[in-house]
């Protein structure tokens, strides 16, 4: 959906033919940097991963307080109350940098998985720059205003546009 959004939007701003196919595909592989540690996801958060993939894509995690929230959230509810809490305990202390790592990777990941087919330049730089922010508090790089691509910001405003929405769209 958030592809369809993304194209909407590219169209309206009169966008032409390379940038909208660029940022086609951008929306269309983005989430390879998320798929490609699946495993890990399991191993730290218990429970589906396709679920945790889907929240992640949404979820802000540059703050320190959004993290040990997503943890707590996004954790297995299908194990025993004190299991529970000290996979919580290991997400926030131990596993705490495999946790952040996981919001750095989601992006740069992505970016240089997709660098190794044959698709312009601008598709790689759209997905590493997702999860920029316009204030300068988005990851990897902390770009701000204007030094984000212009896909990228289109990308990120499909993408809150579909978690807004959720399933009530289209």
């Amino acid at each position: 959906r958030s592809c369809i959004i993304a194209l909407r939007i590219a169209r309206q701003l009169e966008l032409d033919a390379q940038q909208q196919f660029a940022l086609y595909h951008a929306m269309l592989l983005k989430d390879l940097g998320v798929t490609s540690y699946s495993a890990q996801l399991t191993y730290l958060f218990g429970g589906d991963d396709h679920a945790l993939q889907r929240a992640l894509r949404s979820a802000d995690g540059t703050k320190l307080s959004q993290r040990v929230s997503f943890c707590w959230q996004h954790q297995t509810v299908d194990e025993p109350t004190l299991r529970r809490l000290a996979r919580f305990a290991s997400l926030i202390t131990a596993n705490a940098p495999q946790v952040r790592e996981l919001w750095l990777q989601r992006c740069t990941q992505g970016a240089k998985l997709v660098s190794t087919l044959r698709l312009p330049a601008a598709v790689a730089e759209t997905i590493a720059h997702l999860d920029a922010h316009w204030d300068g508090r988005g990851i990897p790089i902390g770009l701000t205003g204007d030094a984000i691509p212009l896909l990228a910001r289109i990308g990120k405003l499909a993408e809150s546009v579909t978690s807004a929405v959720g399933d009530n769209y289209l």
